[in-house]
């Protein structure tokens, strides 16, 4: 089942995505990278009501500063409320937010999927030469053994 899957996750992202493994491994993640992040913004923008995320945000910051005032002034009382009305507020974004999440869990999901089948780890060939910088610092741990310090 999970072969299948993953089979049907590459059918759908190697026409877009295959392209790039002709480039660098770098530049391949890069774009994956940039790719990923601009499907995921435009979800969020088209799935959200922005309008009420804004008055949320907008109305958070104006708590803030009575919650400023309110303790300025030892008012108890009102700190609850604003500390009551934020929570609501924050519920409110909750209930808003849940809906991106959910959607941009699929892009996630088949790009990690492309990204783990196409991308994997590739050791080095035998004749290939592997340079290995040590500095001071690592060499005297490497002699001296990992210090446990407390």
């Amino acid at each position: 089942m999970l072969d299948g899957f993953n089979n049907l996750c590459l059918t759908i992202m190697d026409p877009l995505l295959n392209w790039t493994l002709s480039l660098p491994k770098d530049i391949t993640l890069v774009i994956l990278a940039v790719f990923s992040s601009a499907v995921l913004t435009a979800l969020r923008l088209f799935t959200t009501k922005q309008d009420i995320l804004k008055r949320c945000t907008a109305d958070k910051k104006q708590l803030k500063k009575i919650n400023r005032i309110a303790k300025s002034n030892k008012d108890k009382d009102a700190r609850k409320r604003c500390k009551l009305t934020k929570n609501q507020i924050l519920l409110k974004e909750l209930l808003f937010e849940g809906k991106p999440l959910i959607a941009s869990l699929l892009p996630i999901i088949l790009l990690a999927t492309w990204g783990l089948a196409r991308l994997g780890y590739h050791p080095t060939k035998g004749d290939e030469k592997v340079t290995v910088n040590l500095y001071p610092a690592a060499l005297s741990r490497l002699e001296t053994g990992p210090s446990h310090t407390r």
